[in-house]
């Protein structure tokens, strides 16, 4: 018997197991053999999936394998954020093909038409550079930091990163996105279906479908960089909130009467515990004449602009007491905002993803930071939690944003099956 939907179950469930053989496919959807049988022909006459060999069989005929055709179609990911602009073409099967980057900050800018038109022109390259055909491209999805009203495909208000606490406090960004109807204008200009989305949410749902917790319902994804981050997938759907912000983890306060933060709270999560803090607590002491108790970060006394997180992070973990105690420093709260976000939601997953931190040393503040939130989370659900590094690293940004566009596909194939063929 085949049920409403079944295509796009079984397109969704190879992509999430293949390869996988029919019968096993029948029995994870359960479907009858006929139904699917009946199904995945007509994904394979629509060329998005491929018979890639045989399963071992202990007797008998040996069952055909399916997979995913990841070449079927692509999508573009556009990820924006104050460092720049990155766009990528990616497969249906989350491979990041043709990059291009720029350094151009367009927050920084004061009209929409040049926003627009530098997005539009860095989209317009990569279908050039790539040189795949335009009616294979499926549509475009933008991330961003901030408030993003996704149903109005526009950014409500950009987050900005966290500044140092030496430096003067900036309440907003210098120019109003919320007037930009940016999917709008973006379609229009580039004639492809276009969505935008939060990048911490975005990140969160790319885990799901791309990361080491391939299919996960449940899952916190939080960002460590300039700031810091959170996306939420609750019962397999990312959760957005009424107005485009949530869970802005970074802005939920850990000091009453702390410093004051750009978003016009005081003692932010941020302020503490973003890579801006540790590097600007790094500096201080640089200046401070300690650099030689910082050991190979003594080096970077004349060049303090371009010290990098790793490098503290190294020099922490080669065993530098002095660097040992700024991460700890940074553990401390970094695992007391995830003890808050564990006791309120009830998640026992929470992947920690950065775009500035290694994965060997990602790992290493995981396992700092778990044995902390075990410590201090409520005993219920303590035990249960599990706090894991994202191996995507900052390519979970540009594949959430690859997301936005392959989600409404895989849950209607039907639409665009003629033109794989």
């Amino acid at each position: 018997m085949e049920r409403p939907n079944s295509l796009s179950a079984v397109l969704h469930e190879i992509r999430l197991a293949g390869p996988i053989a029919r019968i096993d496919l029948a029995r994870r959807l359960g479907l009858s053999s006929a139904a699917i049988t009946k199904l995945t022909a007509r994904l394979l006459a629509a060329n998005l999936i491929q018979e890639v060999g045989h399963a071992p069989s202990a007797a008998g005929r040996r069952p055909i394998l399916l997979a995913l055709n990841g070449e079927a179609f692509f999508v573009i990911g556009l990820d924006l954020s104050w460092q720049g602009l990155r766009g990528a073409i990616v497969s249906l099967d989350g491979r990041v093909l043709t990059d291009r980057k720029e350094t151009r900050n367009l927050f920084e800018e004061e009209d929409d038409r040049e926003i627009v038109g530098t997005l539009v022109s860095h989209v317009e390259a990569l279908v050039r550079e790539s040189g795949v055909d335009r009616g294979r491209l499926l549509g475009v999805g933008l991330v961003a930091p901030g408030a993003v009203s996704w149903h109005q495909g526009r950014m409500v208000a950009p987050t900005p990163p966290t500044m140092s606490l030496t430096r003067s406090i900036r309440r907003r960004p210098p120019f109003d996105w919320s007037h930009i109807p940016l999917a709008e204008e973006l379609q229009a200009r580039t004639g492809l279906p276009t969505f935008v989305d939060n990048n911490a949410n975005a990140a969160a749902v790319a885990e799901t479908w791309f990361g080491q917790h391939r299919g996960a319902k449940n899952l916190a994804y939080v960002a460590v960089g300039g700031g810091i981050g959170a996306g939420l997938i609750i019962n397999g759907e990312p959760y957005r909130g009424d107005r485009g912000v949530v869970a802005e983890i970074g802005h939920t306060t850990v000091q009453v009467d702390g410093p004051p933060c750009r978003c016009g709270n005081v003692g932010c999560l941020e302020l503490f515990a973003s890579t801006v803090a540790l590097l600007d607590e790094a500096r201080r002491l640089i200046t401070e004449g300690k650099a030689e108790a910082l050991g190979d970060l003594a080096a970077w006394k004349g060049n303090l602009d371009q010290l990098t997180v790793e490098a503290v992070y190294r020099c922490a973990y080669q065993g530098n007491p002095a660097c040992g105690e700024l991460v700890e420093r940074q553990v401390a709260y970094l695992g007391a905002g995830l003890v808050n976000l564990v006791n309120m939601l009830g998640c026992s997953l929470v992947v920690l993803g950065s775009r500035e931190i290694s994965f060997p040393m990602l790992e290493w503040l995981c396992e700092k930071v778990t044995a902390l939130v075990r410590e201090r989370a409520y005993a219920a659900a303590a035990r249960y939690v599990e706090v894991c590094p994202s191996r995507l690293g900052a390519d979970a940004f540009i594949l959430g944003a690859a997301t936005l566009v392959l989600h409404p596909f895989f849950d209607a194939p039907e639409r665009v099956m003629g033109r794989a063929a």
